[in-house]
């Protein structure tokens, strides 16, 4: 597209709207949610890379679903058993203790 613009407008005139286009791309990105998308990303990076979360995470509640631990309840998941969320929830938050 620039190079189209660049046939008809001099290079100043193509630098300003080329910046003017990332800009608007920004704002556009920024206000519709994408300072929460990156933020998710992080998160997700952050935590798969410490070892607390597996990459697919969708795959793994999926999994955890199909062996009868979860329940899917519309988007979220719930745990079928009282005593298993129980036991997680009275495990220790340190890693490697048990």
């Amino acid at each position: 597209m620039i190079d189209i613009l660049s046939f008809y407008l001099d290079d100043y005139t193509v630098h300003i709207f080329s910046y003017l286009l990332v800009l608007l791309i920004f704002v556009a990105f920024s206000i519709g949610g994408g300072v929460a998308c990156i933020q998710h990303l992080a998160l997700r990076v952050a935590l798969h890379n410490t070892g607390h979360i597996p990459w697919n995470y969708a795959r793994f509640l999926n999994y955890c679903t199909e062996r009868l631990l979860l329940q899917r309840v519309g988007g979220r998941y719930r745990f079928i058993h009282r005593l298993v969320q129980e036991h997680f929830a009275a495990m220790s938050l340190e890693r490697g203790s048990r």
